[in-house]
């Protein structure tokens, strides 16, 4: 790794804690509305199925099947389908409710920060997400991160999608950064290591929850305080 000069992190999944961010924001929706009184499911119901429904869109989207506005459209609307209640039940502005909510959460993966500081004196820090642009740096400032991140790309700004190769030659250009001296840690398979093998640089999968996969992977962590030794 002594060639290494760029690290390209991933956003969502991988320093920022969306799992625990999503919960603590759907437990107040869950709250807000009353959901329980429905009698038909409990808040780890409604997190399980909203989980559930949004990372299936967020891989559509990744694959450029769907647009962010059918998530954000039909998220909610598909969760609560999931839990037996139709349409007429979902809570009116709940969409807006989350996006107002969820990204003002500054919950980090265990260590986050105290790697990020022991890096950004090594190498040079950016991320490279497919989230949405608008809510990307409430998280990366209410979570402390931004200042670690002085170039964050992001995929609806360069108009284009990790896996994708022309995303990672957009930030190798505005980084002034090469695949030979980068490397991409994030959490998505698809997108971020297939996204790096497709750029010809290194990668190291996080994989906290360590699912299986059919392809060996080169590096992987199951904790971001691993990146001590690695890096």
């Amino acid at each position: 790794m002594n060639h290494l000069k760029h690290i390209f992190f991933d956003l969502d999944h991988t320093l920022w804690d969306f799992d625990k961010n999503c919960f603590e924001t759907l437990t107040e929706l869950y709250e807000l509305h009353q959901m329980h009184s429905f009698n038909s499911f409990s808040c780890n119901d409604f997190f399980e199925a909203y989980t559930e429904i949004n990372e299936s869109l967020w891989k559509d989207y990744n694959a450029g099947i769907i647009t962010k506005e059918i998530i954000r459209d039909k998220r909610f609307i598909l969760t609560f389908n999931k839990l037996g209640l139709s349409e007429k039940f979902v809570p009116e502005k709940i969409n807006e409710q989350f996006l107002s909510i969820c990204p003002a959460k500054g919950n980090v993966f265990p260590f986050a920060l105290e790697v990020l500081e022991y890096l950004k004196n090594k190498y040079q820090l950016h991320i490279i997400t497919n989230g949405f642009k608008e809510t990307q740096h409430i998280k990366l400032e209410t979570s402390g991160l931004s200042k670690y991140f002085p170039i964050v790309i992001n995929s609806e700004i360069c108009g284009f999608k990790k896996p994708d190769v022309k995303i990672f030659d957009y930030a190798f250009k505005v980084t002034s950064a090469t695949n030979s001296d980068s490397i991409m840690i994030g959490d998505d398979w698809d997108a971020d290591v297939t996204g790096a093998m497709n750029a010809g640089m290194a990668y190291i999968w996080f994989n906290p929850k360590q699912k299986s996969n059919s392809f060996v992977p080169e590096n992987e962590i199951a904790c971001l305080s691993e990146l001590y030794k690695v890096l």
